[in-house]
């Protein structure tokens, strides 16, 4: 066996390893940022199902994008704007007791909290026979478990894209508007459907 044959199978078999480390590192690294917020370990096909549901859904490109980044923790609340020195104070916008980070606002926020059990409500009355429970999983995540998944996927989105924006003017946003911009895309999906 020659010296070049022997140094070119370390050389294929160091890349076949820097190959599966580098899946390995970008698997975990995507594991962390959305398991972050969920407390929990979440498999790769969570993820994956993640990813999949968010891009089977029928959204304009912006919602789309808002959920892509929530996933991958790319949004800026007040705890990452103060250490850039872009706002005063890392608080939440809200309820101004604890650092606002996706968790925060998204899960543990006193007067956001209410928003979701109000937006559940109105979801068990309007569309389902056996209630859903708004659970941090599927608030981050979605669903693909009830019979209309997609539109309450589409909600979720929704509420969480008019919570991002509220954060400016301090108050939560308003339920009725949040099922008022939900129904407006309904009916303008109603039409597309039509024609």
């Amino acid at each position: 066996m020659s010296l070049y044959v022997y140094t070119s199978a370390f050389i294929d078999n160091d890349q076949q390893m820097g190959n599966k480390l580098e899946e390995w590192k970008n698997k975990n690294k995507q594991k962390k940022r959305i398991s972050k917020a969920l407390d929990k370990q979440l498999s790769s096909d969570d993820i994956s199902s993640a990813f999949k549901r968010l891009f089977a859904l029928n959204l304009e490109p912006y919602s789309r994008q808002f959920q892509y980044r929530l996933l991958n923790n790319n949004l800026f609340f007040n705890r990452r704007l103060f250490k850039f020195k872009l706002t005063d104070s890392p608080r939440c916008s809200f309820c101004l007791l604890e650092q606002e980070t996706i968790e925060h606002v998204y899960l543990h926020c006193t007067k956001i909290r209410q928003l979701w059990t109000d937006l559940e409500a109105w979801w068990n009355n309007t569309t389902e026979k056996t209630p859903t429970k708004f659970s941090d999983l599927l608030i981050l995540l979605g669903t693909d478990e009830t019979t209309h998944s997609a539109l309450l996927n589409v909600l979720i989105i929704d509420a969480k894209t008019q919570i991002y924006h509220a954060r400016k003017q301090g108050t939560p946003p308003d339920v009725k508007k949040i099922i008022s911009i939900f129904t407006r895309r309904c009916l303008t999906e109603e039409i597309i459907a039509k024609k």
